[in-house]
């Protein structure tokens, strides 16, 4: 519990592993990138069980509800902000989305061209052709941190990034932070049934 947050607070859910679980070494169905474009493509989809993006749009916009969910290399994070008396609507939505995300092919395919488009702009920014040969440098032959290759992204399936990232978001691996203006108590309640 914080003054920080005033009538408001943050629903911080991280499951470990992030990119760095990838499987780099050759392209596959959940190879190289197979996290990075799973996470973009829950996004892009934004359908949650059995609601459509608009749904959870309107109940997000409803509920003064915000979420974002990203992936590093060490960490998948989906963070939920809220108003003081809608941290329950917060919470319902992150059960919902850890209980049943949706996979959608087209937004697994619009997420790999993202990826690969940003792997293709490399060689046109002076400044990311810079990072990408330091990091070459720097890790020599190591795949791990640095971005896939456009073969790589295209070999990842909806099976296998859903596989990838479905790992991670399991309840054994998640940790769960709020700050916030509420009762600790009902927080304690709240994180108990969902």
């Amino acid at each position: 519990v914080s003054d920080n947050e005033p009538k408001a607070g943050v629903i911080r859910n991280v499951a470990a592993g992030g990119r760095a679980v990838e499987h780099p070494s050759e392209p596959g169905p959940g190879g190289a990138g197979a996290v990075g474009v799973g996470v973009r493509a829950l996004s892009e989809c934004g359908a949650i069980g059995g609601w459509s993006r608009e749904q959870i749009e309107i109940y997000c916009v409803t509920n003064l509800v915000s979420c974002a969910l990203e992936a590093d290399h060490e960490f998948l994070v989906l963070d939920l902000h809220f108003a003081k008396d809608t941290m329950e609507r917060a919470f319902e939505l992150a059960h919902a989305f850890l209980a049943g995300p949706v996979w959608d092919e087209a937004a697994v395919q619009r997420a790999k061209r993202v990826f690969a488009s940003q792997a293709l702009s490399v060689d046109k920014s002076l400044e990311r052709a810079t990072a990408d040969r330091v990091l070459a440098a720097m890790l020599g032959g190591d795949a791990r941190f640095r971005d896939p290759t456009p073969a790589q992204v295209d070999a990842l399936t909806l099976d296998g990034v859903a596989a990838a990232v479905e790992m991670q978001l399991a309840p054994r691996n998640l940790e769960v932070n709020a700050v916030g203006d509420f009762d600790a108590a009902e927080l304690e309640r709240l994180a108990l049934r969902y």
